[in-house]
């Protein structure tokens, strides 16, 4: 892209520099692309939820131009610490429903507290915590107190430090578990007793039961509506077969 400069004169006879470029708008300093590039870029991250590679080709595409991902990234970061968080947050619109969740990676010695709105899908606020500890999910929770968030209901994991920091910072939301931890915590003790059960009937020297169990142990905790018409006919006959023994309740 070629570009018009305007050359003028100084008139100030003291001044090293006899003649110098006036500013052209839209085109910053040292700059290897244009305002309007870098608007375009920001407003396909921000309104059209699209990703850094999306955007990349979106702009070699209609700007003729080579932006990679790390410039956009740049971008975006540069125009973020133009803004505070207590000002952005009070505009995404809270629903009143918060979720909390911790991400931690296994290559990573930190751990990323994420809070977001669970109606929305919208990222509220991520913070770096060094440990699991208490205080640092108070600290979190007070921070969307300042933030100006006040949750009706909040959604976590089972993770010890939410419950007493949640109702500590907000003692009037409702405090809800989440379901895929719940389920994940009830099917690994139903595998535990049905796992002791079939070392029970081995033990008695009933190998025809346990071998019954053992060849259908992943079909009894399956969900019903996952199972195909031979699994429901195995799981009919296992109930037939148990219906007398103490196991018959765990299996159903």
């Amino acid at each position: 892209m070629n570009v018009r400069m305007v050359n003028v004169r100084c008139m100030n006879k003291a001044c090293k520099r006899r003649t110098f470029n006036l500013p052209v708008k839209g085109i910053s300093k040292l700059s290897r692309s244009t305002d309007r590039l870098r608007s375009e870029a920001i407003a396909g991250i921000v309104q059209d939820n699209s990703s850094l590679p999306r955007i990349s080709a979106r702009l070699r595409r209609s700007f003729n131009t080579t932006g990679s991902k790390s410039t956009i990234q740049r971008w975006i970061e540069k125009e973020a610490d133009k803004y505070q968080f207590k000002d952005i947050v009070p505009k995404l619109g809270f629903s009143g429903i918060l979720c909390l969740d911790e991400y931690w990676p296994r290559r990573s010695n930190t751990c990323e507290l994420i809070s977001s709105d669970r109606l929305t899908y919208r990222i509220l606020y991520i913070e770096n915590i060094p440990h699991h500890w208490y205080e640092y999910a108070e600290n979190h929770l007070k921070q969307l107190k300042g933030f100006g968030i006040n949750p009706k209901a909040i959604i976590f994991d089972m993770w010890q430090p939410y419950p007493h920091t949640a109702e500590k910072v907000f003692p009037d939301a409702l405090i809800q578990y989440d379901y895929f931890h719940v389920i994940k915590r009830v099917l690994y003790h139903l595998r535990r007793c049905l796992g002791n059960y079939m070392e029970t009937l081995k033990e008695q020297n009933k190998k025809d039961l346990y071998r019954i169990l053992w060849y259908n142990r992943f079909n009894i905790m399956k969900n019903t509506q996952d199972r195909t018409i031979q699994q429901n006919f195995s799981i009919s006959y296992i109930n037939d077969r148990f219906k007398d023994t103490v196991g018959y309740n765990m299996i159903t």
